[in-house]
């Protein structure tokens, strides 16, 4: 299983993040995920979408490959880059995340078609409040698609970057009052 969070748009334009937290899978399904990331299956069509999605896909997950090894510059990049939030804060926060992340046995950013069933299944029996379900029809069969992960930790692994993050621990952050 993958612990990476992994973005989908089927043809009933709802977004799917599908995220495996070690011992607790957890599915979240919305149209307003992750700075709005989606997949139209009309646009990746084009042979030069397909390549923008490919070198999105794939620089997206080198990033996080990147904090992984260097939370700590990774944070103090954020921090530097206008973060209202301290310095301690972003570690901590970048040390969280990466748990989330890693390891990713399957490689990073691989849909688990067993936890894209459980979403699917999900968002269409859980009832909110008005109750309405988050979909309403099974989305279609190319509504998720490994391919460009698959292609991305190809060429990752292949530059010598590990992508499934097996060796991973997490580091040890300390809080301080206000963050800084």
């Amino acid at each position: 299983m993958s612990e990476a969070v992994t973005l989908t748009l089927g043809d009933d334009g709802i977004l799917v993040a599908t995220m495996n937290l070690p011992g607790r899978p957890m599915n979240v399904v919305g149209d307003e995920l992750m700075l709005g990331i989606a997949r139209a299956v009309e646009r990746l069509a084009d042979p030069a979408y397909q390549d923008a999605t490919q070198r999105f896909v794939q620089a997206s997950l080198e990033g996080w490959i990147y904090c992984r090894d260097n939370a700590q510059e990774c944070a103090d990049i954020i921090t530097a880059n206008g973060s209202k939030l301290g310095a301690s804060h972003q570690l901590w926060m970048m040390n969280e995340v990466n748990k989330l992340i890693w390891p990713s046995p399957a490689g990073v950013g691989i849909i688990d078609p067993a936890l894209w069933e459980q979403t699917v299944n999900v968002a269409m029996n859980t009832k909110n409040l008005e109750g309405a379900t988050v979909i309403s029809a099974v989305p279609t069969e190319d509504a998720y698609t490994n391919q460009y992960a698959e292609a991305a930790n190809a060429a990752l692994t292949a530059q010598g970057l590990n992508t499934t993050g097996d060796a991973f621990a997490p580091i040890s952050v300390t809080l301080t009052e206000g963050g800084s």
